[in-house]
């Protein structure tokens, strides 16, 4: 590779480290991009066809904390559930948190439990390849919330209903 040395000495190394860092986000989500494509291409190519009917293809959008990749997936009927899916999702186990990225979203919650919404928006804008904003990092949190709120909600009805989820019941537990 050739350089502009003399171009790359007036700029600095701040705008240096800055363009570098945009160039391999550019790279990661372009990468992300074709990897989710060619995972789809194959589970349309290997799946129970006599399952999971092809319906059509669709524009899906993930924040990661390198950017926004855009990316195209099959949509499927399932004919045992009548439901439909979206099986490269299903199969990648895709935690996300509406668009964000469950990546994204753990460091954005932990960013707001030390600091204000505002500067959680800044250090994250800063500090990956995502652009966000006061209210965007507060409503990652709000989801986050409500979902932890409904695990709760679950473990204290089967406690109530003394069903819960673990198979060994101890007699005795000793604590200090």
């Amino acid at each position: 590779m050739k350089y502009n040395y003399e171009k790359i000495l007036t700029v600095g190394f701040k705008d240096i480290e800055r363009q570098i860092y945009d160039a391999v986000c550019r790279a990661a989500r372009q990468i992300t991009k074709d990897l989710l494509e060619q995972l789809d291409k194959h589970l349309m190519n290997t799946r129970d066809k006599k399952r999971y009917a092809n319906k059509q293809i669709r524009r899906a959008t993930v924040k990661t904390v390198y950017g926004e990749v855009e990316y195209n997936r099959h949509m499927y009927l399932d004919r045992e559930t009548k439901r439909y899916v979206y099986l490269l999702e299903d199969q990648m186990k895709m935690e996300k948190i509406g668009a964000v990225s469950s990546n994204l979203a753990k460091i954005i919650s932990e960013a707001a439990a030390e600091m204000p919404y505002r500067k959680t928006a800044e250090l994250i804008s800063q500090t990956t390849g995502q652009i966000i904003s006061s209210h965007g990092a507060w409503n990652v949190v709000q989801q986050i919330g409500k979902e932890i709120s409904k695990e709760e909600e679950i473990i204290l009805s089967e406690m109530e209903e003394e069903t819960t989820r673990g198979e060994t019941e101890t007699p005795i537990i000793f604590m200090e």
